[in-house]
This record gives structure tokens, sequence and C-alpha cells, in this order.
């Protein structure tokens, strides 16, 4: 998976940022624990069609501008257009999760609907989750869903979020304000694409893409001990 992540990455097929986390024991005093990947080495394939050369650049204006429209997003900044395009290209990898990074009103959200809109998924859920705005105490039932009696006022079974969302995408908004607990529980629906229910003793199987998005600085929030690993397994657009 690493490795086919890194191949797409470095031949400009999905534009992503790619870091490396290195345990503190084997860091200097002094030295960042995470870095980024510089993909433009020789070592790194270059082989594969440029973004821009990823399909006819008609077409492409086309499905980009029709979407557009029945999303309503609007916009003409040449920045803006490219991330369009490029969002647009990663939207046919589907079973790939994504991170959004933006500062508050950028528009994450839309290009979240952007992506799942033009993606293979479509016509299954977007199912949205603001990450700030779930109690602790309630986050892993609010995702994965929780049996009867599994804790006080749980009166009956309940599905959760990601199920809600399978065959589709499931929108974590504020991804950054997520409990460190949490994070590896996440973390596993992640590699394995399982999750299991509070109270439950069976994992269930689930076909779920996942687009996160903060504002928060991930990595400054690693090397502070208040975030973990979770964001090193998305690709960062």
């Amino acid at each position: 998976m690493h490795a086919s992540w890194i191949l797409l990455a470095a031949s400009g097929e999905i534009p992503a940022l790619i870091l490396q986390s290195t345990p503190p024991a084997f860091v200097p005093e002094g030295k960042s624990r995470i870095k980024e990947i510089d993909l433009s080495l020789p070592e790194f394939p270059h082989i594969t069609r440029s973004l821009q050369e990823s399909q006819d650049a008609e077409d492409e204006e086309r499905i980009v501008i029709e979407a557009c429209r029945e999303l309503g997003i609007i916009g003409e900044d040449v920045a803006f257009l490219k991330a369009l395009r490029e969002a647009h290209i990663y939207s046919s990898y589907d079973d790939v999760h994504a991170l959004l990074l933006g500062e508050t009103g950028a528009g994450k959200e839309y290009f979240a609907r952007f992506i799942h809109h033009l993606s293979n998924r479509s016509a299954k859920p977007l199912v949205t989750i603001n990450c700030s705005s779930v109690p602790e105490n309630l986050v892993e039932s609010h995702f994965f869903g929780h049996k009867k009696g599994s804790f006080t006022g749980a009166i009956s079974d309940q599905s959760g979020r990601f199920l809600a969302a399978e065959g589709g995408t499931l929108f974590l908004d504020e991804i950054g304000e997520l409990p460190l607990s949490m994070q590896a529980k996440l973390l596993r629906f992640l590699e394995e694409g399982e999750i299991e229910p509070v109270g439950s003793t069976k994992s269930v199987k689930i076909n779920v893409r996942v687009i996160a998005a903060t504002n928060r600085d991930l990595k400054a929030m690693i090397l502070n001990g208040k975030s973990g690993s979770v964001c090193i397994f998305f690709h960062f657009y």
C-alpha cells in the first residue's frame, strides 16, 4: 500500500505530500521527527502522464464546469481552477482516503462534495461528521455504532455513521479535534476496512471512503503529542 502511494504521488498521478515519521529514539536532539519525502529525487518514477495530460483538456473542462454548476461552486482564480482539475483526477481513485487542508471558510467541504460527486461512489451516501461537535465520551458510538446495553442509555442497537455511509463517502470535518483514543480506532479502519461497534465482539467489514478536513497544523500536533500518526495515512491534497 505504501509503495503504491509513493508511485502514484511521485508520478504526478495524484497531488500528494508524503510525510515520514521517525521514533524519538532515533532522532537527534533538536531535530524534527516529521519530514517530507522529496518526490523529485531521481529514485522516484516520473513515467506516467502529467496532471495536465491526464485526459482531453476540453472534455475535462466540461466535466469540471458541469460539476461546479450542479454543486454551486463558483470561482475563477487560476490556482482554484487548477485545484478543481486535480480534484477531478483524484476522484477516480475512489478507494484512497484523502485529507483536505485549509483555513476555516476555504471551502473544504465543497471540495469533499466535488470529489464524491465525480467518483464512482456518487450514487451512494455522502455522510458528514463534524468531529468537534461530538462529545468525547460518545465519539466511538457515534462513529461505529453500539449494541443495546453496552453503556448507560444504550436502549437499542445503533448502526453509527460509518455504516450509514456504506458504499459511499464519509466526510470527517475538523479531524484535528478528534481525541487520541479515537485516532487509533480510526487507523484500524483505514488499514483493515473494519469497525467494531461498542459492546460487540465481532468486527464488521465495510466499504467506505474517508475524506477528512482540518485547519490545524497536524505536523505540529504530532510533535506536541496532541495527535497520533493517523494523518500520514491520508493523501495530502
